[in-house]
């Protein structure tokens, strides 16, 4: 059998979850049929966590240059 779970944001996948702990639990222990989850994502707030993707990105970028310029800019007053 075939379930499908709809999850649009953060708090919905926390609730669907332990249902697919459930399921799996089931699945492995169980004689009968087995269930077969299907997640599907409705996109919700996609773009906001793209945007914040991208800038924690940009930051990772920007720590990692002043990392190496300030080591080279140390070794070269000693």
């Amino acid at each position: 059998m075939k379930t499908i779970l709809v999850c649009g944001a953060r708090p919905n996948f926390m609730k669907v979850a332990p249902l697919i702990d459930s399921i799996e639990r089931h699945n492995a222990s169980s004689n009968a049929d087995s269930i077969e989850p299907i997640l599907v994502h409705t996109g919700q707030h996609a773009l906001y966590v793209r945007e914040m993707s991208f800038w924690l990105d940009l930051k990772l970028v920007l720590l990692s240059l002043w990392i190496t310029l300030r080591g080279k800019w140390e070794r070269r007053r000693r």
